[in-house]
């Protein structure tokens, strides 16, 4: 989206910032994030995953309690994309546009365009106004959060689903009920 694009207002009235970037307060992030799920490598039974960052005067942890079956590295590539996603999403924006953007939809990636600088985000929220301004709401976004996790290559992590493929997974059959 390009900066022409943004700033919709009503005739007559002030035109507001194309793009307005907001930053939560590090003491509001997760230090930590711990995911608790059923191993069906082991059987069925809990575990649990644990990421923490190492530099940070934030002392709030997260935790999840997952009731599906993971593969420990699949848990593991999880807690550690829900730490980089969550720090990342910590900028978030705000931007009103015109009517050509109603294909817009929330949790659409866009990049907009302001003072020459691109911003990767994630659209969180869409109102539309009147007359045919779109406000919109959103938070950064990396479309690379591919975590590295110990073992893996490259080709490894060419997509980024939380099973890829290589990684053991339950049969239907084998997932108790």
């Amino acid at each position: 989206i390009l900066e022409d694009d943004l700033a919709a207002h009503e005739q007559g009235q002030e035109m507001p910032a194309p793009l307005e970037i907001m930053r939560a307060q590090e003491t509001e992030m997760p230090a930590g994030i711990s995911v608790h799920y059923v191993g069906f490598q082991r059987d069925y039974l809990q575990g649990s995953q644990i990421t923490k960052r190492v530099i940070t005067s934030s002392v709030n942890q997260l935790q999840l309690d997952l009731p599906i079956a993971l593969s420990d590295t699949a848990a593991r590539r999880l807690v550690r994309k829900l730490m980089d996603n969550a720090w990342t999403a910590r900028t978030s924006y705000r931007f009103r546009a015109g009517i050509e953007q109603v294909k817009l939809d929330p949790s659409d990636v866009v990049k907009v365009r302001v003072n020459g600088a691109y911003h990767m985000m994630r659209i969180t929220k869409l109102d539309f106004g009147t007359p045919g301004i779109l406000q919109c709401e959103g938070v950064a976004e990396r479309v690379t959060l591919l975590p590295v996790i110990e073992g893996e290559t490259a080709a490894d992590k060419e997509a980024s689903p939380i099973y890829e493929e290589g990684d053991e997974q339950p049969a239907p059959d084998e997932i108790p009920a």
